[in-house]
């Protein structure tokens, strides 16, 4: 009974194997099946992309080669025109021929010959018979266009030319000959990345002319190489039926030596020439071969991958939140060594935070630097009037979507002072493109921005004098008029400065326009902008004045101090008013010079302003001293 149970036990193990084989036999031929029907589907498709591809380019290059030709021989009849068209019998290339010429890219020359020296060329004898059946073709009033040839013209490139007789009353005078490269002509400008597909043109003996880098000249024949890759009969037979039609032909052809290649053909429009295209398949075909391997190795992998995937799925969250701590210390540790200072802005909750180090350089205190937007909150660490900067800059990035921006703002520091910093900043997006943070630095330029504003002083300021130079000067005062309502504009001149300078020299005139200068920064404000246009002419300008009282004990109190220092020269003063006299730069400066003309009339050394009075005839300007 024992050795029976034994028996019996071995037997259901040994169904149990055979189970599990034959399951595994089933699911390979399975498997295999599978893969061999997607093969085959695999391998029609690429066929299929194969076919479409190389029709596509062939068709493109038919027409490109087409309209090439047909543009050559409209500029080439366009040219005749103008030679038949001429008065004289000076045939010379004028304006109009070098105006048609730039209408092509594709024409490299253009020729004309007169009908003399074809006539000559006619009767030599070293003239091939060729050359000499086209020049009599053209003799009697044919356009022609050429086979294949060196040209002299290209400096013995491969050429084509299209050629048309001139006429004038009745009789053919000359020929204008138009050139193009024959490697130009069979450029592929379609799709130039399929790399595969090479143009060959031929005769419809098969004989091979040109491709886009070779010239054959017939030497080698598209029949005889087909033969030599023993290729069989009727597929040659058909790829010659389809270069006697002319017509469109797509050949598939199976090589034991060169693999699977397709060839299509098409009859072109002159000399009975045809555009061969080629594409050899072995080279995507391996991207099939290449898919199946990698189609079995992914059902191979698949099981081991997801067996891997949860042990990995954890070493790697585990790896990546102890990268992130090591970050954030590296990110904190850094920030206490840099004078730079990063920041963090939170778009969900609109908070900024930055780096410790900030407090090391800036009068910071929390609720400083948490809501900029808050408008209860005062946002004490910037400088007021670049608080709206930085909340523009941070607006626009988040609702516009823009990647990176860049704004100078000025910080207060722990003296009071404030400081001014480059802020450049980077918006960061999640998976639906939503703007999640914004992060970014801020740098001390102040001292850079010191030594350009000291650059631009220098640049803008009378080098003798130290006020404004005329530009200088005409622009402020300009943006000034922009920003108040009210205000004065003088205009001073040194009364017999030329006297001066005569009689006493150039240096005395220096130091007399330089004590002026000095004079006027007494008597005017600190704000009010003293400008040199040159010579010993001044203006000034008192914004936020309106009281004409107030501009005229001005121009008076600098008379009295040059009279009391005993100054050794006086001036004329014209005074304008804004915006009564002039809106702009030069209404004022117009109004302020003719009251200062006035001042010199009524015996210099005085001052003069315009008063409009009303008249009879309407108001009219009256000078007031």
């Amino acid at each position: 009974m024992k050795k029976r149970n034994n028996g019996q036990k071995r037997t259901m193990q040994l169904r149990v194997w055979l189970l599990l084989i034959g399951s595994l036999i089933l699911t390979g031929i399975m498997v295999a099946v599978m893969l061999k029907m997607y093969q085959g589907r695999n391998a029609q498709i690429f066929n299929s992309l194969i076919e479409e591809n190389l029709t596509s380019i062939h068709k493109g290059q038919v027409a490109e080669i087409d309209d090439s030709i047909q543009e050559v021989q409209k500029l080439v009849n366009g040219i005749a025109q103008i030679y038949e068209s001429l008065d004289s019998s000076d045939l010379e290339l004028n304006s109009r021929y070098q105006e048609a010429v730039e209408q092509l890219d594709i024409l490299n020359d253009i020729e004309y010959y007169s009908a003399d020296i074809l006539k000559e060329e006619l009767s030599k004898e070293d003239t091939s018979k060729q050359d000499k059946k086209v020049i009599e073709r053209l003799l009697n009033d044919e356009s022609v266009i050429s086979d294949v040839f060196s040209s002299k013209q290209l400096e013995g490139a491969y050429a084509i030319s299209v050629m048309r007789p001139v006429k004038r009353a009745g009789e053919i005078i000359g020929v204008v000959c138009g050139f193009i490269k024959a490697d130009e002509l069979m450029k592929i400008t379609m799709r130039q990345d399929y790399e595969w597909t090479s143009n060959f043109l031929i005769t419809q003996d098969g004989s091979l002319i040109i491709d886009k880098d070779v010239y054959y000249g017939g030497e080698e024949n598209l029949f005889r190489d087909l033969e030599d890759m023993d290729i069989s009969k009727n597929k040659i037979e058909e790829v010659r039926d389809g270069l006697q039609s002319g017509k469109t032909s797509l050949v598939t052809i199976d090589s034991p030596r060169e693999g699977q290649f397709f060839i299509m053909t098409t009859g072109l429009r002159y000399n009975g020439w045809i555009l061969l295209s080629m594409t050899h398949s072995n080279e995507v075909k391996g991207y099939s071969v290449s898919i199946m391997k990698n189609t079995r190795l992914l059902i191979v992998s698949l099981l081991v991958f997801l067996i891997v995937l949860l042990t990995g799925a954890a070493g790697i969250y585990v790896q990546q939140k102890e990268r992130l701590l090591r970050n954030q210390a590296r990110y904190e540790l850094l920030a206490q060594f840099s004078d730079t200072i990063l920041f963090e802005y939170d778009c969900s909750a609109r908070s900024l935070a930055f780096t410790p180090n900030i407090v090391d350089h800036f009068d910071v205190r929390p609720e400083d630097i948490r809501y900029p937007f808050d408008e209860e909150q005062k946002f004490n660490l910037l400088h007021p009037d670049d608080v709206e900067r930085l909340r523009n800059m941070l607006k626009s990035m988040v609702e516009t979507g823009t990647e990176q921006m860049e704004e100078d703002v000025r910080f207060l520091n722990k003296s009071g002072d404030y400081r001014w910093m480059h802020c450049q900043a980077q918006l960061l997006l999640d998976r639906r493109g939503r703007a999640v943070m914004v992060v970014g630095k801020f740098s001390d330029v102040h001292d850079q921005k010191a030594q350009e504003q000291r650059l631009i002083q220098k640049s803008s300021t009378d080098a003798m004098t130290g006020a404004w130079n005329r530009e200088a000067a005409e622009e402020q005062i300009t943006e000034q008029l922009k920003q108040t309502s009210y205000g004065f504009f003088f205009m001073l001149d040194v009364d017999d400065f030329k006297r001066i300078n005569d009689t006493q020299g150039h240096s005395a005139g220096d130091s007399l326009l330089i004590q002026l200068v000095s004079e006027m920064k007494m008597v005017f404000r600190r704000e009010d902008i003293i400008g040199r246009l040159g010579g010993d002419e001044f203006v000034i300008f008192m914004a936020d004045v309106k009281e004409l009282f107030v501009a005229c004990s001005k121009a008076d109190a600098l008379l009295q101090r040059l009279a009391k220092q005993k100054a050794a020269f006086t001036v004329s003063i014209g005074i304008a008013a804004f915006p009564s006299d002039g809106s702009s730069y030069q209404e004022l400066y117009i109004a302020a010079d003719s009251a200062m003309y006035q001042a010199k009339r009524e015996g210099k050394g005085k001052y003069s302003f315009r008063k409009k009075e009303p008249a009879n005839t309407g108001e009219k300007d009256i000078f007031v001293g």
